[in-house]
């Protein structure tokens, strides 16, 4: 490495940089309309869900609208949402990649070929795109028949079908928010 003749540009780049916090991910702005955070549908994907919920006849016939046709005498419905574990594949996939990338990232910085704020954002935004593509293109087992039924019935007469089979992805708009930020501490 080239040591720099800067004394105070020297000293400035060999001291430790622990004041950054990257992040990608869902933030507190990324909503659904319905006002639902993506951040929490990504966390429920991401790690599974059982929601128990008391059925009424109006939810009743909507279910059935959906194709989904319960006992006459199921009074409480119980959904299971499979975990899916994208993060932990991104992270599990990516750590050492990662972990160059920070390494390769601060020898630029030391050598003065980049500034601290521009190299931790390459990194954040290449951290996120590992997850949108673990995410896209993941080996999950595919949706239930029953989800399958209900993404068709759901767009039978849209012009845009969704992705019927895929898990994770249906309209698009969690990979979409997806994000990252980079924040000097």
């Amino acid at each position: 490495m080239k040591r720099k003749t800067n004394k105070k540009v020297w000293d400035a780049r060999k001291t430790p940089h622990t004041d950054y916090l990257v992040q990608a991910g869902w933030f507190e702005n990324s909503k659904y309309s319905n006002g639902m955070p993506v951040g929490a549908i990504a966390a429920i994907q991401n790690y599974g869900a059982v929601i128990h919920q008391a059925v009424t006849e109006k939810q009743r016939a909507f279910l059935h609208y959906l194709g989904i046709h319960l006992k006459a005498d199921t009074h409480d419905l119980t959904i299971v949402i499979p975990p899916t574990h994208f993060w932990e594949n991104a992270q599990e996939k990516n750590k050492v990649k990662w972990r160059q990338a920070f390494k390769d990232a601060w020898t630029s910085v030391f050598l003065g070929d980049t500034n601290p704020d521009k190299a931790m954002e390459q990194i954040a935004l290449m951290i996120e795109g590992d997850i949108a593509r673990e995410i896209a293109n993941g080996d999950y087992p595919p949706d239930k028949p029953s989800t399958v039924r209900t993404k068709r019935n759901r767009y039978a007469n849209k012009k845009n079908k969704g992705n019927l089979d895929k898990r994770l992805i249906d309209t698009g708009q969690m990979l979409d928010a997806l994000s990252h930020k980079v924040t000097k501490i």
